[in-house]
């Protein structure tokens, strides 16, 4: 987790005791055929796999990065974001959105400030993940056409 960069809030949300109770209550035993073993006291987040990536936008495990172009240019990764449109960027493969400098609050919408993303909170880091850094612009299009395709 240290070499990634990731929020660990996440992971550490959930004492080993608390997943023990997990473990012991109904929710893990769904019946016998469906058992398996559940980690109690994980190291880190479980990648999920590419299969059909392009629809489980926004990414990595907190929901912190709209797209997938994002992810690979971290340095223009928005602090503050929402969603705007119901279709795909296509382009940046993940959400469209709108970039903000502050979550925009009014005391009569607040479902509409909870549309917004912030980074800046606890538990929603967009730090981390910056091996794609090491690609030029070239090779970062290469690698987000190529996932176009799972």
């Amino acid at each position: 987790m240290d070499e990634i960069g990731i929020d660990p809030v996440r992971l550490k949300a959930l004492t080993v005791e608390g997943r023990k109770k997990i473990v012991d209550s109904l929710f893990a035993h769904a019946g016998e055929a469906d058992a398996q073993q559940t980690l109690t006291d994980p190291k880190g987040y479980v990648a999920p796999p590419l299969d059909r990536i392009r629809a489980n936008e926004p990414y990595l495990h907190n929901g912190n990065v709209p797209t997938l172009w994002h992810l690979m240019n971290s340095d223009d990764r928005p602090a503050v974001w929402r969603p705007v449109a119901p279709r795909m960027d296509e382009d940046k493969v993940g959400l469209t959105i709108e970039q903000a400098s502050q979550i925009a609050v009014s005391s009569n919408d607040r479902v509409f400030g909870r549309s917004y993303f912030d980074t800046r909170k606890f538990g929603k880091s967009g730090d981390g993940h910056r091996f794609s850094d090491a690609l030029s612009k070239s090779e970062k299009q290469e690698v987000l056409e190529y996932l176009k395709t799972f």
